[in-house]
């Protein structure tokens, strides 16, 4: 219908400007989350991050990006692609913290830390857009639901089976990109996903929308057959 086109054209128009602001802010997020934390939670004395290092890691993680873009899978839709970037964005944060030779446990909170600003910058323009269409919490949540299955869960590269129940959104996520592009790698890399980008739904439905609420019992990335995702907006 008018509105679903006019909300699909209107993320469009926002989309790029959001990636241009967050190209500026890529440094600023590394130096927020970094600078000044500790070395090493376990051994203070080893003193904490300098803003140095925060930048050193930073430019690493890019150097990491362009690397692993260069043999990063091909998808059929524009949804898949900008996902596998996404999880591109994130083995080169995880491997730019590990090459500093910060340890696993820490580096997957500190590469989660930092992720996940970049996974809220994208998910903006879907919650811009469903805001100028609605004032009521659930039906923003139903809006952006709708408008990501339009953009970016699309066949072939996703497999979803939808339902609308008289509350909430249930999708079952049965292929996911970004759950396939991380099997190329080994585990190390699979348990950053298990815990980082897998887990950022349960804050970005709070962070979406007042309210906001997300559940799930299955996960693709822990061998389940299905990521059951259900959400809402109390």
């Amino acid at each position: 219908n008018r509105s679903s086109d006019l909300m699909k054209l209107l993320f469009f128009i926002l989309m790029p400007f959001g990636k241009i602001l967050l190209l500026f802010k890529v440094r600023s997020v590394f130096t927020k989350h970094i600078d000044g934390r500790n070395r090493n939670p376990a051994f203070p004395e080893q003193g904490r991050f300098t803003n140095k290092d925060a930048q050193t890691i930073c430019k690493a993680a890019m150097r990491w990006s362009k690397q692993l873009r260069q043999t990063m899978p091909k998808q059929k839709t524009f949804g898949g692609q900008q996902m596998v970037r996404g999880a591109v964005g994130g083995i080169a944060i995880y491997r730019a913290l590990r090459d500093f030779g910060i340890e696993k446990a820490y580096a997957i909170e500190l590469g989660g830390d930092i992720g996940y600003q970049f996974y809220k910058s994208n998910i903006d323009p879907f919650r811009r857009v469903a805001r100028l269409f609605a004032r009521a919490p659930s039906k923003q949540m139903d809006l952006m639901q709708k408008l990501i299955i339009k953009i970016v869960l699309q066949s072939p590269d996703y497999d979803i089976v939808v339902r609308n129940p008289p509350s909430g959104f249930e999708i079952d996520v049965l292929r996911c990109p970004m759950c396939d592009y991380f099997k190329i790698f080994g585990a190390e890399e699979m348990e950053f996903f298990q815990k980082t980008l897998c887990t950022y739904d349960w804050p970005v439905a709070e962070y979406c929308v007042k309210g906001g609420s997300f559940k799930r019992t299955k996960t693709l990335s822990h061998g389940d057959e299905m990521c059951d995702q259900k959400w809402l907006a109390n």
